[in-house]
């Protein structure tokens, strides 16, 4: 399965705004997410997550604050060219000012305030966990229309130091 990322970015501990994206074009288009892309061959996942939050919406920060949030599974068995492995992050810290650009439209929303219905149907199933502070592995298992979670599995993660490397 393929290796993405996901960052967000949170203003505020405990977090009252998350910066989410409006996916212009590609996987996703016309859905609310965050902000991440694919994993390059020989690629750390955590320098994918930092060069991926650069090259969508121009914030520039360090791996080393990119936290470990989730690590989730996506299984798609009637389009098993989406079947994806995501390595989601948080972070408090970068350089920059959030801007569109091909891909993402970023906006802030409030940690009280996400619009679920515009995202991908697992988000409500662990973004409010992550917001929260939790460290979670998932595993989702989609139905035939590619958009209807027909299994969802949460338990606490671990992290191991391959997030990192």
């Amino acid at each position: 399965m393929l290796d993405t990322t996901l960052c967000l970015p949170l203003r505020g501990r405990p977090p009252r705004q998350v910066l989410l994206g409006h996916k212009r074009v590609g996987f996703g288009a016309g859905k609310l997410t965050g902000i991440g892309g694919k994993v390059e061959p020989g690629e750390a996942v955590v320098v994918a997550a930092a060069r991926e939050l650069e090259e969508e919406v121009g914030l520039v920060a360090s791996p080393t604050d990119l936290y470990p949030a989730a690590r989730l599974a996506f299984l798609f068995p009637h389009r098993p060219d989406w079947s994806t492995v995501m390595y989601v992050f948080v972070l408090w810290s970068w350089q920059g000012t959030p801007a569109a650009g091909r891909e993402i439209e970023p906006a802030w929303f409030g940690v009280e305030a996400i619009p679920y219905g515009q995202m991908w149907a697992d988000t409500a199933h662990w973004l409010p966990r992550v917001l929260a502070g939790e460290r979670i592995e998932g595993h989702f298992i989609f139905a035939a229309d590619n958009q209807t979670v027909a299994t969802a599995e949460l338990e606490a993660w671990p992290v191991d130091d391959q997030v990192g490397g």
